[in-house]
């Protein structure tokens, strides 16, 4: 579920970017824009999933060591 709620916050951030330069960027601009944000917002949630999935069934047990020398 916190990964639907996740993609719904990036999809957000992307319609933002979208609309933001729609309405600031200059014509010339525009498609380079959008493809740029678009690259950006994707990476950035594709990084999120595999982090977030990692941690749903890590490949590698954690180990307890102890540092100090007693």
């Amino acid at each position: 579920m916190v990964a639907f709620f996740g993609t719904l916050v990036f999809a957000a951030l992307g319609f933002a970017f979208y609309a933001h330069v729609e309405s600031s960027a200059p014509a010339q601009r525009k498609s380079f824009l959008h493809v740029m944000y678009l690259t950006s917002v994707f990476c950035c949630w594709f990084m999120w999933v595999v982090i977030y999935m990692a941690q749903m069934k890590p490949l590698v047990r954690p180990v307890s060591i102890d540092w100090r020398s007693d």
